[in-house]
């Protein structure tokens, strides 16, 4: 425990070198005109905040959108583009933050700059249809042991630091039915919260999709090979490893790959990004393993996959709109809601695939729908209306619709 208590001091005295720049921006003006946006802690160029932003500087020409990040690459890869983008920590990335009406993003207040929006108006889109228990609702991980110290530090950040804190004006939901599970994960009044779907949406049913540069070799080499995508969630928000190949035997999938003329894509959770691939699959040239860089928006990929294999991770609802078929993988099902993460709902009655418990399974299941034969379509259907609302590519239009209302009761 004594070593993490300098730590804690480290914490503190940083929020002190950063109360000066909040308390500063408590003088700014703001201006309903100026947006700035962000994602994934400032560190990358994607998801729901990206497809509004990009909305917004195509059809909202009297707003000046502005995107923030941490990351130099993000900022000479949209100069090239023309967009108007600056790093979160420079002078003038601060400045139009403190200027700015409205903040958009999709993780937290560090997707762009939390010591500048003292006065601005927050936009939550957030990233992902809610099947895991998050924020207020996850019971688990603030179950986890924590020294008192740390608890006290945090009680008494968020009263002495307003920054610290993460409040919302306007949550965006995907569909009535998911708007009770963000008022509670988030602590906030049905009032606080817009059905308008979910921008992403928009990229996904995207006629015809963008074209990916990291497939074009694939699709040269195997060109009548249908493509499978694994996406398994995250364990442990990221700590430690995590190998799901671990029950395959070895030429198992080499096997089923060949006999199905199919390509497996594997892209782990981006909090695994950085983790070792499975040796049972490295040496295979029918598995590719998807790098952050590789895929930097998994959004975009999604329209190309023939099927999903995936766990516990939200993507599934994200998929749902192509109608395509889902083979669920919940290989550590009891263990996850037990260590991990509870469910929202029992995972039987919210997964319209086959549930498989071994790679032997997922691969029996994945070959029925190579084979044409697909007992799901009425359960995706079902699952699909009660937690998409939309089915169109109008999700970023009706963002900004919501958003104009909100800075209209300003």
């Amino acid at each position: 425990m004594p070593p993490a208590r300098p730590q804690g001091l480290r914490k503190l005295w940083a929020y002190l070198r950063r109360l000066p720049l909040y308390l500063f921006s408590l003088l700014i003006p703001r201006s309903g005109t100026i947006w700035v946006f962000g994602a994934w802690f400032g560190h990358r160029y994607a998801d729901n905040s990206r497809y509004v932003f990009e909305f917004v500087v195509e059809h909202e020409r009297q707003i000046r959108a502005v995107w923030l990040t941490r990351d130099p690459q993000i900022v000479a890869q949209l100069q090239r583009r023309g967009r108007e983008v600056h790093l979160t920590g420079s002078w003038q990335g601060f400045w139009l933050a403190c200027r700015a009406g409205l903040a958009v993003v999709t993780c937290g207040n560090t997707d762009v700059n939390p010591m500048a929006l003292s006065r601005s108006r927050r936009l939550q889109l957030w990233h992902g249809t809610p099947l895991k228990r998050i924020l207020a609702d996850d019971h688990i991980t603030e179950a986890r042991p924590r020294p008192g110290w740390a608890r006290l530090l945090n009680r008494f950040s968020e009263i002495l630091f307003p920054f610290v804190r993460e409040q919302w004006d306007l949550i965006i939901s995907p569909s009535p039915a998911i708007s009770p599970r963000l008022a509670s994960a988030f602590s906030v009044s049905f009032e606080s919260l817009a059905v308008t779907g979910y921008p992403r949406g928009d990229v996904i049913l995207r006629s015809p999709p963008e074209p990916l540069p990291y497939l074009e070799p694939l699709k040269e080499r195997f060109p009548r090979h249908r493509l499978l995508l694994y996406a398994p969630t995250h364990r442990l928000e990221g700590r430690g490893t995590v190998d799901l190949f671990a029950d395959l035997e070895r030429g198992e999938l080499t096997r089923f790959l060949e006999t199905e003329q199919a390509l497996l894509l594997v892209r782990m959770h981006y909090y695994h990004a950085g983790q070792s691939r499975s040796p049972k699959t490295t040496e295979l040239g029918q598995v590719c393993w998807l790098s952050d860089e590789d895929v930097p928006d998994i959004n975009f990929l999604l329209p190309h996959i023939d099927i999903l294999i995936t766990d516990y991770s939200s993507i599934y609802f994200d998929y749902l709109l192509l109608d395509r078929p889902v083979v669920f993988a919940p290989f550590d099902l009891e263990d996850y809601v037990r260590q991990d993460r509870d469910l929202y709902d029992p995972y039987e009655g919210i997964t319209p695939g086959p549930k498989c418990r071994t790679w032997h399974e997922v691969f029996a299941a994945t070959a029925e729908f190579l084979h044409g034969s697909d007992r799901y379509r009425s359960a995706r259907h079902a699952v699909r209306q009660r937690f998409n609302a939309f089915v169109d590519t109008e999700n970023c239009r009706r963002v900004v619709q919501a958003a104009k209302r909100l800075l209209d009761k300003a």
